[in-house]
């Protein structure tokens, strides 16, 4: 997503189902050349936050979303 007031903030994010579908991600090759590619773009270090899932609120819904 791209920052209505500053138009060089971005956040990007990504929802997963599990811990596990998380950590495979991280392994795969598409992230890590994404990861050291991006590396030097960063105002400040990359950083992990968590979230509860408010809609849909049956997250079963989700597993279609593929």
């Amino acid at each position: 997503m791209q920052s209505k007031e500053d138009p060089n903030l971005f956040t990007f994010y990504e929802a997963y189902m599990t811990e596990e579908g998380i950590k495979a991600h991280k392994e795969t090759e598409q992230y890590l050349t994404w990861r050291e590619t991006v590396a030097d773009w960063m105002a400040k270090p990359r950083e992990g936050m968590t979230f509860e899932v408010v809609a849909p609120e049956d997250i079963d819904s989700w597993k279609t979303l593929k």
